[in-house]
């Protein structure tokens, strides 16, 4: 006998909740470094390609030539470049999923530019009173010392392969058709019409006969099957941050939702890239200018 509808609806639930459960444990295990200490030696046979991974890039680094921090850059930045892009896509390719657009890196729609001003003007005040907190610098200290080259080199392939893999990978593989949606034409809706702005931003969109959430997903542009990808891509966002400064882990949360859902309403993850990379840019700037005297 054939599955029903309702059958088919719960296998695919079930792929989805096993699919989101593996893509949660490789951000943990791979990303997450406090997560890597708390597992210890009881652990050892989770983060072992962690350790090996770390151990044979370091032997590249010690061959390149670098010591002491700028080292420990490099290091970390092949770390992360290996580990955030080239194996999932690896594991996306061999899962049929290898073209660019199926992973959100497409040409940004007409929303984007218009979302990395408004962002940016958004994000600049909470960059303020993030660079202000006193242990902010602290953490960085050791990083700014391997010089301004290392450090920004450093954090451009760190954030390259941290958005392909957020905004990116986990916005394909966490929604029923592991990849990103099609694109789709803005229909401004009658909120529209009476405030431009909000269609101007993406906002305000054609919300037909819905009702409950489907009419605010409408109204906000958010494409069917998506707010489970932006949930849990935001939450894992936030969760990479956590041993960092109280205030940067405060505001990652709210801000690696945010940036989800702006790949989705621009068609592209380059939009939250470009926007990351420029507030981060803002506030290495503000650090070192607000830094304490030694």
């Amino acid at each position: 006998m054939a599955d029903g509808p309702q059958d088919r609806r719960w296998a695919g639930v079930v792929r989805l909740t096993l699919v989101s459960g593996l893509a949660v444990l490789y951000v943990l295990a791979f990303h997450v470094r406090p997560v890597e200490r708390w597992l210890g030696e009881t652990g050892r046979w989770l983060r072992e390609p962690s350790v090996g991974l770390a151990h044979a890039l370091r032997t590249v680094v010690d061959n390149l030539g670098p010591a002491g921090q700028q080292a420990a850059l490099v290091r970390d930045g092949l770390y992360f470049l290996v580990t955030g892009l080239v194996v999932p896509y690896l594991i996306m390719a061999l899962s049929g999923r290898w073209r660019p657009a199926d992973l959100g890196l497409r040409i940004p729609n007409r929303f984007g530019w218009r979302w990395l001003l408004v962002g940016y003007v958004l994000a600049f005040p909470f960059q303020i009173w993030m660079v202000r907190s006193p242990t902010f610098y602290a953490y960085y200290r050791g990083q700014l010392e391997a010089g301004a080259p290392w450090f920004g080199s450093y954090y451009l392939v760190n954030m390259v392969a941290e958005h392909f893999l957020y905004q990116g990978v986990l916005l394909a593989v966490l929604r029923r058709e592991r990849r990103w949606p099609a694109r789709t034409t803005p229909e401004p809706g009658a909120d529209g019409r009476r405030h431009p702005w909000l269609q101007w931003l993406g906002w305000a969109q054609s919300v037909g006969q819905a009702r409950g959430w489907a009419r605010w997903r409408s109204w906000l542009g958010l494409p069917e099957g998506c707010l489970w990808a932006v949930l849990v891509s935001g939450l894992l966002f936030a969760a990479i941050h956590a041993g960092k400064n109280e205030r940067e882990l405060l505001l990652s949360l709210p801000g690696g939702l945010a940036l989800a859902y702006l790949a989705y309403r621009t068609d592209s993850w380059l939009v939250p890239f470009a926007l990351h990379l420029s507030t981060a840019g803002t506030a290495a700037v503000l650090m070192v200018k607000l830094a304490p005297a030694p």
